[in-house]
């Protein structure tokens, strides 16, 4: 049995690395959310600006992908974790 509980101590460190990298995710978001209203703001109309919002945006899209894989992979492990107690 201790096998087991070597693989479950090694999910729930996984596990929480994958909530810590969720974390910096959303930080993340909201860092790019902020800057990407200023530089709207600012540079709206001018052709660079517009690219670089629209950049901005492509990488938040990315971000809320990762995001809603890593959250997968998070109740993936949890379940799995659940299974290895019965």
């Amino acid at each position: 049995m201790g096998n087991i509980s070597d693989i479950e101590n090694d999910l729930h460190s996984i596990e929480d690395r994958v909530a810590s990298h969720i974390e910096h995710l959303e930080r993340a978001r909201n860092e790019i959310t902020e800057t990407m209203n200023k530089a709207q703001e600012k540079f709206g109309k001018d052709q660079s600006g517009q690219n670089t919002v629209m950049s901005m945006y492509q990488a938040l899209n990315a971000l809320s992908s990762v995001d809603g894989i890593l959250y997968t992979l998070k109740s993936d492990i949890q379940n799995y974790i659940g299974n290895l107690k019965k």
